[in-house]
């Protein structure tokens, strides 16, 4: 199942090579998480004196890819692997896979002003957040989806 993960990818570089415009990079993220009594409980167990402290490291690493075929077409992908070092708690299962194995946080399709009209459209997986993000957020992990953005026309 490995061998054929790569697969996609490789398709996917090789016809991203064929275009004008190619963006690839990756970035690496260790982070220290310290949460002071995240139960919001005044102690555990009662009694005793002693607060629920959660103390841990997360690594993050993402590879992207982008190109932009023609000035108004565009295809990216994101992949992204997650750990969490030195607890016992996982992510509450918010993500596929907590073991440095890599999943596809995006890969999408974006065709912008079609027909010289102010309407953007992307299909796939895709980044979103509205507003802040506090409402709705992919966190990371992307929306399938398909979007329809229309500009105003005058």
């Amino acid at each position: 199942m490995k061998k054929y993960f790569f697969i996609p990818i490789f398709l996917a570089s090789a016809a991203l090579a064929q275009s004008a415009v190619l963006d690839i990079g990756s970035e690496y993220r260790l982070r220290n998480v310290t949460l002071a009594n995240p139960t919001y409980t005044s102690e555990a167990p009662i009694g005793s004196g002693q607060t629920i402290d959660q103390n841990y490291f997360t690594h993050r690493a993402r590879v992207y890819i982008k190109g932009k075929f023609d000035p108004n077409i565009e295809v990216g992908t994101v992949i992204q692997a997650l750990s969490i070092a030195g607890s016992t708690a996982p992510f509450i299962n918010r993500y596929p896979k907590e073991d440095l194995t890599p999943f596809i946080e995006n890969a999408y399709i974006r065709a912008n002003e079609i027909y010289d009209l102010p309407i953007n459209l992307t299909l796939g997986r895709q980044p979103y957040h509205w507003g802040t993000g506090l409402l709705i957020s992919d966190d990371g992990l992307g929306f399938d989806a398909i979007r329809l953005d229309c500009g105003p026309f005058w």
